[in-house]
């Protein structure tokens, strides 16, 4: 677990940048797409919505690992974590009144 002020660290270097790459891997195969931030602050996790119909979903759900990078020129600092994935929890699908998140 990182201390709060390694999470601080990394917040402040990508709160600005909104939009990261994730890389997930189907079969041999490595698939990245953009995906935007939708939090305010950092706690550890990082969140990103999409459809649960998505292909990325079903990579996702794998278990395998996955990499989040951000890039920015005026961080001049690239950032990137790889840990195991995690589906959204259907408690949030509630709060966000739409099922297909």
């Amino acid at each position: 677990m990182s201390s709060p002020e390694h999470k601080e660290q990394i917040w402040n270097l990508i709160k600005d940048v909104k939009v990261g790459m994730l890389a997930t891997e189907d079969q041999g195969d490595m698939h990245a797409r953009p995906m935007h931030l939708v939090q305010k602050d950092y706690d550890g996790t990082i969140w990103f919505f999409t459809r649960r119909d998505a292909e990325k979903v079903d990579e996702l759900k794998s278990g395998r690992n996955v990499c989040l990078t951000f890039s920015s020129t005026f961080a001049r600092l690239p950032w990137s974590k790889m840990r195991k994935s995690r589906p959204l929890p259907k408690y949030w699908r509630f709060l966000l009144k739409n099922p297909s998140l």
